[in-house]
């Protein structure tokens, strides 16, 4: 599960942050705990009492006492390495705020596609593993571990070498989840994603993966995946 704090002095804002972040929790099923402070002190001591270290930090630069910039500077100094955003009503940080390696400085109001797009770079840049729902649990998966994913309704089915894993979630939300292509995925139509690593054996009728499970293909498909191995390939 992702840890994401928030900083931000401004209620209205900490709180819009929060609705979007739900959004985009239930819009691409990425199980994620957020946790909201109302200044840099009250963050810096959370995380010195706690062990706190989330994977992303959306601070905001203006707040009471120390500013944001200071926060995540002696943040950084302390050896934190997640991810941080700064959400701003003024562009005269910017320069500062990519000194302290921060992955994107945003201006308030925030643009909604814009900030999903930040959050999809940020969790699926160097992505080992999906993070998915299975009723009231959150399960670990391994990417390495998944032959190919199978839409069924309005769930899919993720199959790997030991077991067949189903979800409750759309094949497009599942295709923003994984790689894009040119790293080991491809979609076969709308339902299958195919994991090319493990492919075994490619023939007119099937694919056959590492392991020895097969999955059947009709001459169209077949012919769709061949242009995308030899692509691949290329």
């Amino acid at each position: 599960m992702y840890q994401i704090a928030v900083c931000d002095d401004s209620q209205q804002d900490s709180a819009l942050l929060q609705n979007m972040l739900d959004d985009y929790e239930e819009a691409l099923n990425e199980p994620m705990s957020v946790k909201s402070f109302p200044d840099a002190e009250a963050l810096l001591g959370y995380i010195s009492l706690n062990s706190y270290r989330p994977d992303l930090l959306l601070m905001d630069i203006s707040l009471p006492g120390m500013s944001g910039l200071e926060a995540v500077r002696k943040l950084r100094t302390e050896n934190f390495t997640g991810e941080v955003i700064f959400t701003t009503a003024s562009p005269n940080y910017a320069l500062a705020a990519y000194e302290l390696d921060a992955k994107q400085y945003l201006m308030k109001p925030l643009n909604r596609q814009r900030f999903f797009a930040v959050l999809r770079e940020i969790f699926q840049s160097g992505r080992k593993y999906l993070m998915v729902r299975q009723k009231r649990a959150v399960r670990k998966i391994l990417l390495d571990d998944i032959l190919y994913c199978e839409t069924q309704g309005k769930h899919q089915v993720i199959h790997t070498s030991s077991e067949d894993i189903r979800v409750r979630i759309t094949s497009g939300a599942m295709r923003r989840l994984v790689p894009p292509p040119h790293r080991k995925f491809t979609a076969l139509g709308a339902a299958y994603i195919l994991n090319l690593d493990k492919i075994s054996i490619l023939s007119e009728d099937k694919v056959i993966f590492d392991g020895g499970k097969v999955l059947v293909l009709s001459h169209r498909r077949f012919c769709a995946l061949l242009r995308e191995v030899q692509w691949q390939k290329n």
